[in-house]
């Protein structure tokens, strides 16, 4: 995305590695919780990246508070690099990313509707482009470093 996000599907524990090498300081992880996001948790603190679990609904639009939530975490601040993602990098993590460019670099509404498409977003996840399409930057909180 930047030199200050990146973006991509759920990391293999390699990916991690890789992602610690190229000095990501934090994880920000949109699948619900489970094993899998506990097995990355584990690996990734190891590593000495900070993880962060906001889990977005698979199948439907997130609520505004979720996504603002996430967006205040992206607020570029002392925390470094930060990978966000969601099981294949492609909804969930296109959805973030849309609301993101609408909020942070002013794009309007169907240009970041494209880019999500343009990345793999699926066409049957209506409830997601339909947030996107209606989304509206919005007043978010002075940023925390996620490194913290």
């Amino acid at each position: 995305m930047n030199d200050h996000i990146y973006r991509g599907a759920a990391p293999t524990p390699e990916g991690l590695k890789e992602l610690a090498s190229a000095h990501v300081a934090v994880i920000i992880d949109l699948r619900e919780a489970g094993t899998a996001t506990e097995e990355e948790r584990r690996v990734a603190e190891s590593l000495g990246m900070k993880y962060l679990n906001v889990p977005l609904p698979p199948l439907s639009a997130p609520t505004y508070d979720a996504v603002k939530r996430v967006l205040s975490l992206l607020t570029p601040d002392d925390a470094g690099r930060i990978f966000v993602h969601c099981r294949r990098g492609k909804d969930r993590t296109g959805t973030i990313v849309a609301c993101y460019r609408i909020q942070h670099d002013g794009w309007n509404n169907q240009r970041a509707i494209q880019e999500a498409a343009e990345f793999g977003m699926s066409w049957t996840e209506r409830g997601m482009r339909s947030f996107v399409l209606s989304f509206h930057p919005v007043d978010l909180p002075a940023p925390l470093s996620a490194a913290k």
